[in-house]
């Protein structure tokens, strides 16, 4: 099982209009509502991807609340630790071909609400990074071996929660044991077809493989990471 952990967790709302009205009424029909934050859209992308997943982290309030049954809808099991301040709401409007996000900082935390959810010890060494460039692809290291990946241009519908779908197909290709050009076709190919959908932190399976065949992963030396 793959455990994600979000900290600052939100209700997500978005809304599609045809152009925003600054200084003026806009007038939307009903928006996406859906639980938000980098761990929770990884987590109901594995979900997505058939692979069991727990989400953790701090939720509090009646927004908390609605935050886990969003979840629960979604059948992403998780396990979050209640605190005493609401959990946040973000907003995203989608005008056009633009995108305006409104984003609350969120909660306080106390430290006693972080000792109960931070238990994992730290690891001393990380074997793998991935640094994603968006519509440019990523780089990535693997022990001593690096790697520049380019993506297929897309249409792209809805950015929000691209990393997060990358953060989730590296997860599940690492899981799955494929090798390190394979595992990185595949992350991307997953950030690459979140972009593609309106829905935040979602993507098609179909879509996933089609678009992991069209990924170029190439091995370069450490003294060209600076001109990747």
């Amino acid at each position: 099982m793959l455990l994600t952990v979000t900290l600052n967790p939100a209700v997500d709302v978005h809304y599609r209009l045809a152009a925003l009205q600054l200084d003026n009424v806009n007038r939307v029909a009903n928006g996406i509502v859906s639980a938000g934050g980098n761990g929770i859209n990884s987590a109901r992308v594995l979900t997505q991807l058939g692979v069991p997943t727990q989400a953790l982290g701090l939720a509090g309030g009646p927004r908390g609340a609605q935050l886990r049954r969003l979840m629960q809808a979604d059948g992403v099991p998780s396990a979050f630790t209640p605190i005493a301040a609401d959990t946040r709401q973000c907003l995203a409007l989608l005008h056009g071909t633009a995108q305006t996000e409104v984003l609350e900082a969120g909660p306080a935390v106390t430290p006693a609400a972080l000792a109960a959810q931070l238990q994992a010890p730290v690891l001393a060494a990380v074997p793998w990074v991935l640094v994603s460039l968006g519509a440019d692809g990523a780089i990535a290291r693997h022990g001593e071996r690096l790697y520049r990946a380019t993506v297929p241009r897309v249409a792209a519908v809805n950015a929000v929660g691209s990393g997060d779908a990358t953060t989730a197909g590296i997860a599940v290709a690492l899981t799955r044991g494929l090798d390190d050009r394979a595992a990185l076709a595949w992350a991307l190919a997953c950030g690459t077809a979140n972009a593609a959908q309106d829905a935040t932190g979602s993507v098609d399976l179909a879509q996933v493989a089609a678009l992991a065949a069209r990924i170029t992963v190439t091995a370069l030396r450490k003294e060209d990471r600076n001109d990747a």
